[in-house]
């Protein structure tokens, strides 16, 4: 399943884009705000992988919005944008939007859009660690939790085995899906693993392992994030570990 918000306050738009979602299936709205200032963001429970971004309607600039929001979400959602300006669509395409729509808002423009897109970014279902000659591949759901050293970073897995990645926590982080949140400067969790949150000593407690990990006050937005990924699961079966 994969998880859209839309930024717009053009009603008729609006209508448009969600009609285009509803053609094209795998698709739940976590939202439909008009900007992403503070009382807006607090309706949004899980965390979008797709955002669609009317820049003619949203009164923040767009470029300072997905820093925002990627900030708020602790990961980087695909982002497809609408301008009436060729510049600004070129503009947006050079800054990492996966797609642009140009002088029209047309549903069948959208929703050819999500069927290219749907094409390319599939589920991420593996993590490879490339060092030289060597390829690892790590199921993404077997990884219970990362941790920095130094220049490196260890993942550890449900089984008990720790897996060493060559390159820093923030850039395997950058690549892995949105339920794997950082918490701490030398800690990303995968949040599907999370059994017990406390706020009180700032702990954080995880299936197949008995010793908490601390979170800090810097990552605490994503604290938020993982008690809302988790609230969503709660209407489905959990994972078996």
């Amino acid at each position: 399943m994969r998880y859209y918000l839309i930024i717009d306050s053009d009603l008729t738009a609006i209508k448009a884009h969600q009609e285009a979602f509803s053609k094209v299936s795998g698709y739940t709205c976590v939202g439909v705000i008009p900007s992403f200032s503070r009382p807006y963001r607090k309706m949004i429970e899980t965390p979008p992988t797709l955002v669609l971004i009317n820049f003619e309607s949203v009164t923040e600039a767009p470029f300072v919005l997905i820093d925002t929001i990627t900030k708020y979400f602790g990961l980087a959602p695909h982002y497809i944008g609408i301008s009436r300006c060729y510049k600004m669509a070129y503009t947006a395409l050079r800054k990492g939007f996966k797609d642009m729509l140009v002088l029209t808002d047309s549903a069948n423009s959208l929703k050819e859009i999500l069927k290219r897109y749907d094409s390319v970014y599939v589920p991420k279902l593996l993590y490879c660690i490339h060092s030289y000659y060597d390829y690892r591949y790590v199921i993404l759901d077997h990884l219970v939790y990362l941790k920095a050293d130094n220049y490196t970073t260890e993942l550890y897995m449900k089984d008990g085995t720790v897996v060493t990645d060559f390159k820093t926590l923030k850039c395997v982080h950058a690549q892995l899906p949105v339920h794997f949140q950082r918490i701490h400067r030398s800690y990303v969790v995968n949040s599907h693993y999370v059994r017990r949150i406390q706020c009180g000593r700032k702990e954080l407690y995880l299936q197949t392992i008995e010793t908490p990990l601390p979170f800090s006050k810097t990552y605490v937005n994503s604290i938020s994030v993982i008690k809302n990924l988790l609230s969503a699961m709660c209407s489905t079966p959990f994972h078996s570990f």
